[in-house]
């Protein structure tokens, strides 16, 4: 008995050790709503940087698992996988790509290209996407859909409204700018607002 009861708090504190960091909060978990216990978005602690990023939303009764994988200087692929109860379907994958205009005073931008299935290839709509962008001399991110992009918002994700925009910029400011803090925010925003832009 005392053999089960330990591995079971060994196997416990190892999944919860792949998602949480009390080094590093913001690196895992982004604040949740006062009303609510509920995480905005949970990711794995990387021991190695190189490796890709990965994360997962929890959205009504679905759950979003998204991967970052870093392919230049400027780009990831993105892919994000449904998952409800045993299926799990791919629903979305596209090129993530950033613009650091911060040199010229500007701001630091991801952009979330619309695409489609085409079956053997993931078809990219370069005039359709999602900028989200991190101004340095306010500290602040902002959020805009651009072309067809406007069309699938869909802020039915749990959340009042502006919530998930107030916690998120909150939380941001609080832990500070980085690449790697940016393409997690930036991603589960993506997901929280835009799944009319998924396929199944």
């Amino acid at each position: 008995m005392k053999t089960i009861l330990y591995a079971l708090t060994v196997g416990f504190a190892f999944a919860a050790n792949n998602f949480t960091s009390p080094e590093n909060p913001y690196n895992c978990t982004c604040a949740a709503p006062v009303q609510t216990s509920k995480p905005l978005f949970i990711c794995e602690n990387r021991a190695n940087p190189g490796k890709p990023i990965k994360c997962r939303v929890e959205r009504g009764k679905i759950t979003y698992l998204f991967t970052n994988k870093k392919v230049r200087a400027d780009r990831y692929e993105f892919e994000v996988t449904a998952t409800q109860g045993t299926n799990a379907n791919k629903v979305f994958f596209t090129d993530l790509v950033i613009k650091d205009e911060r040199s010229s005073g500007g701001t630091y931008q991801v952009l979330f290209y619309y695409a489609t299935n085409a079956g053997y290839m993931w078809k990219i709509s370069k005039p359709d996407y999602l900028r989200v962008s991190y101004n340095p001399t306010t500290n602040e991110l902002s959020f805009e859909a651009v072309g067809q992009m406007k069309n699938f918002l869909d802020t039915k994700n749990g959340y009042a409204p502006g919530e998930v925009e107030r916690i998120m910029k909150e939380r941001f400011k609080q832990k500070g700018f980085s690449e790697e803090n940016m393409i997690r925010a930036a991603s589960a925003y993506f997901i929280l607002n835009y799944t009319k832009a998924f396929q199944s």
